[in-house]
């Protein structure tokens, strides 16, 4: 698949309840596969994993170079499992760029996991700080519509509002309504744009 067609496929991503990760990039074996400057970002991931695979949320596998995740909503489910990578992180040549996004789930900030090659992480701030990832993301409650009735939108007090990097974001790009994803030189963070 060429970068350009996987782009748009993640862009503005509805993702509930899938019984694996709600995105996984990386090939699927050290030796097979890869994912190369690809951008996911202005998503919804919720309650993904259900089956308990250890995937998480977003999964990271192996061979990735020069990706981007950002603006994304993570609402993890029960397990409170945020993200899996895979692959060794080189830090002075990042495979993923992780920033803008926000985080949640019910049990909260200092029970989020992360896991990765060599350790999982708990906490949202241990985290941030031995990774050096998501330096402008925060955990907090996106407040959706209704998320029981998959109704992501936001709500007026939504945290996500605004709160996203306009960075890298195309010019007329839409939000899965079909809305304009800027607005007033601002953009939200999740698949929905608050109008």
């Amino acid at each position: 698949m060429m970068a350009d067609d996987l782009n748009a496929l993640l862009d503005a991503l509805e993702a509930p309840d899938a019984t694996i990760a709600g995105v996984s990039i990386g090939g699927y074996a050290p030796e097979r596969g890869h994912t190369d400057h690809s951008t996911v970002v202005n998503n919804t991931l919720y309650d993904n994993d259900t089956s308990g695979t250890g995937s998480g949320e977003f999964q990271m596998q192996w061979n990735m170079a020069g990706n981007i995740f950002a603006n994304n909503i993570v609402y993890a489910g029960p397990r409170c499992l945020i993200s899996t990578n895979k692959s060794q992180l080189d830090k002075s040549q990042p495979s993923v760029t992780i920033d803008h996004n926000l985080y949640y789930c019910a049990s909260g900030a200092q029970a989020s996991t992360w896991a990765g090659s060599s350790a999982t992480v708990t906490g949202f701030d241990k985290y941030v700080e031995s990774s050096g990832n998501d330096r402008h993301s925060r955990f907090l409650d996106p407040h959706f519509v209704d998320a029981s009735a998959h109704n992501f939108h936001l709500r007026s007090d939504s945290p996500a509002i605004d709160a996203g990097t306009t960075d890298g974001v195309p010019v007329g790009e839409l939000d899965l309504d079909g809305a304009p994803r800027v607005r007033s030189g601002k953009v939200d963070i999740g698949c929905y744009q608050r109008q």
